[in-house]
């Protein structure tokens, strides 16, 4: 009975997996809330499948490469994730199966400097899904990359990168949502929807969210096969004219689509830019176009019914 008791208890233990800076350790066996591990690689290879690896304290927890369902959660102790990046690293590496969840909550990300051999900070790069919330990233060359992996980020800030967001399939499509994101002070883009070799669909839906002082705001293009279907609703793109483009909204290509509702762009060198293909960018006529250098620059506005 005694046997039996404990080894349940044990494997109830490997679902969820406690890590510290204060007094964990990487030995075989650590995990529990008393003898907590050190690292979220050394927890994340312990753990099993759809398990949860829960940090205790602030501090950087060094890097991880995901390949399983997990999530990484810190419900509130303070700064804790991966602050201290080598040059060119990714912090956390999704390469989990076709049919993984995988979640992180919490995290803050700090890269080896802004742009060039900053590193990346989440990159998505197989997974049914990621769930991603509450996340602090800066200091790098991209925030968070998506590749054919479908996603959702709310309640993030992505800023001083090269590109904070990017969405660029190379394998597959992407179904992404973005809810309540400060992307702000990029060198690039605030958000990037790059459709051109992508091998399935591209739909992205922001709301709520704002893309201020970076060089260009939103950038969708699609050139090829796939449509890059992307929704800004309530958003605000302001003040991005750190460069000589400047726009606040741009799009790209042939098969690049923007429906803009109720959201503003202000103060920006070109409020929305539409390029080559010709684009389509939809307004459903409540949006703020105002005080920027150029309101619509490339071609016109589609005005669509707001039903």
């Amino acid at each position: 009975m005694a046997a039996t008791a404990l080894g349940a208890f044990q494997a109830q233990a490997a679902d969820r997996i406690y890590v510290s800076t204060r007094n964990g350790a990487d030995v075989l066996g650590c995990g529990a809330i008393a003898a907590p591990c050190r690292s979220f690689q050394f927890a994340h290879d312990q753990i099993a499948a759809g398990g949860q690896v829960q940090v205790l304290d602030p501090g950087d927890y060094g890097p991880v490469n995901i390949n399983k369902a997990i999530s990484i959660v810190n419900d509130g102790v303070g700064a804790a994730g991966v602050l201290s990046m080598k040059p060119n690293q990714t912090a956390i590496y999704v390469g989990a199966g076709a049919s993984d969840v995988v979640t992180l909550r919490g995290l803050t990300i700090v890269g080896a400097g802004t742009g060039q051999g900053g590193g990346n900070g989440v990159a998505l790069i197989s997974g049914r899904l990621v769930h991603m919330a509450n996340l602090r990233v800066r200091k790098l060359l991209f925030g968070i990359v998506a590749d054919a992996v479908d996603f959702s980020l709310v309640d993030s800030t992505v800023t001083d990168t090269d590109s904070a967001i990017v969405v660029d399939p190379t394998t597959g499509g992407v179904n992404g949502v973005i809810e309540r994101v400060t992307a702000s002070h990029n060198m690039s883009w605030g958000l990037q929807v790059d459709a051109n070799v992508a091998k399935g669909p591209v739909k992205v839906e922001a709301s709520d969210s704002v893309f201020t002082g970076n060089c260009n705001g939103v950038l969708v293009s699609a050139s090829a096969r796939q449509l890059a279907d992307v929704t800004l609703r309530e958003i605000v793109s302001s003040g991005n004219a750190a460069c000589s483009s400047g726009a606040g909204i741009a799009a790209v290509g042939a098969r690049a689509l923007v429906r803009l509702a109720h959201s503003v762009a202000a103060d920006n060198a070109v409020g929305v830019m539409i390029g080559a293909g010709p684009a389509v960018v939809e307004s459903y006529r409540d949006n703020d176009l105002r005080g920027n250098g150029v309101p619509v620059a490339g071609g016109a506005l589609t005005i669509v019914p707001n039903l």
